[in-house]
């Protein structure tokens, strides 16, 4: 009976070992077929790109052996800034007859390709080369500005942030009104207040994102423009404020959640009633600056539902609705 058992036993783990080799297999091809998806997204190439032209540079040079070798062999580790300041003036527009500077912002997704790269190659970006970098562009963004000042270039402006006032007094009139849609209105501009985040980033939110520690409620990014991984988990704690409920965020949430219902997914303010969320490809750098849909939405709310009548609204309020909100 004993010799039966063990028979029966190595039977098992032969079958449950194919199994697992089976699952890991599925695993592994799911895992090849989505880094695939990732190498041959738009932004994917481009950055492809960019990394041939610099790397492309520096080898043509002949000056930097010990980055590109005569193999054609990239040493990560010894790119410095100032290679990458050397590069950048071979990357320049004509303008009225002068070479000036692209945007910053070009030069910018030429340094998110560099770190990323370095990255996948199992180099960390040293804070020596980061440095150089970010005080190159600042340069660079110093040189847009007097290339504007001369009328050689053209820069857009972007809209003038809140007045902390005015942004209190809004909160209070949306709290006071008290509908579903001003509660749901409040607290995606508490959450984006408190987090210094964009408002497409809030609308990106997951139950499962929030918690409570101690005396404070806490959020945890899933991932960043930085930190596409999620690796960095560090909370951003989030306190109540007894004087003023209208900017209390704990206590708005709390009303929130009791006023709306959830259909399972985790979303928090996806499944709004009437207001529609855009599908997030993490895929492409920079779409947390395009405004979602989602977004639109909210700014539309706050622009023609609560001041469509601005009658309604007091003086307070009055001052500031042609600056932010009235076309």
């Amino acid at each position: 009976m004993g010799q039966s058992t063990k028979k029966k036993r190595r039977r098992q783990n032969v079958y449950e070992g194919g199994q697992s080799n089976a699952r890991k297999e599925m695993i592994m091809k799911k895992l090849r077929a989505l880094k695939e998806r990732r190498d041959n997204t738009r932004h994917s190439k481009q950055q492809k790109n960019a990394m041939d032209s610099f790397f492309g540079y520096i080898n043509n040079t002949g000056r930097f052996k010990n980055v590109v070798d005569d193999e054609g062999k990239r040493h990560y580790e010894h790119v410095t800034a100032e290679m990458f300041a050397e590069f950048t003036t071979t990357l320049t527009t004509n303008k009225n007859g002068e070479d000036i500077m692209l945007k910053k912002r070009t030069y910018a997704s030429y340094k998110s390709a560099l770190y990323k790269l370095m990255k996948e190659n199992g180099v960390a970006p040293s804070e020596t080369l980061k440095h150089g970098i970010r005080e190159h562009l600042n340069l660079i963004g110093r040189e847009n500005v007097s290339d504007a000042n001369k009328g050689i270039r053209s820069l857009v402006l972007g809209s003038p942030a809140w007045e902390l006032d005015f942004f209190k007094t809004l909160c209070k009139k949306l709290l006071e009104s008290g509908g579903k849609k001003d509660i749901w209105a409040l607290c995606v501009l508490l959450f984006a207040f408190n987090l210094i985040a964009r408002i497409n980033r809030i609308f990106k939110l997951r139950l499962n994102h929030i918690g409570w520690e101690s005396d404070s409620m806490y959020v945890i990014y899933a991932d960043s423009k930085s930190d596409k991984q999620g690796n960095d988990r560090s909370p951003k704690h989030l306190y109540t404020n007894l004087n003023e409920p209208h900017f209390n965020l704990p206590f708005v949430f709390a009303l929130y959640l009791l006023s709306s219902d959830f259909n399972g997914t985790g979303s928090i303010f996806s499944d709004t009633e009437e207001v529609p969320l855009e599908e997030y490809d993490d895929s492409e750098e920079g779409k947390d600056e395009v405004p979602s849909a989602a977004t639109s939405s909210l700014m539309d709310y706050l622009r023609e539902a609560l001041f469509g009548n601005i009658s309604s609204v007091g003086p307070d309020l009055q001052s500031c609705l042609s600056k932010y909100f009235l076309r």
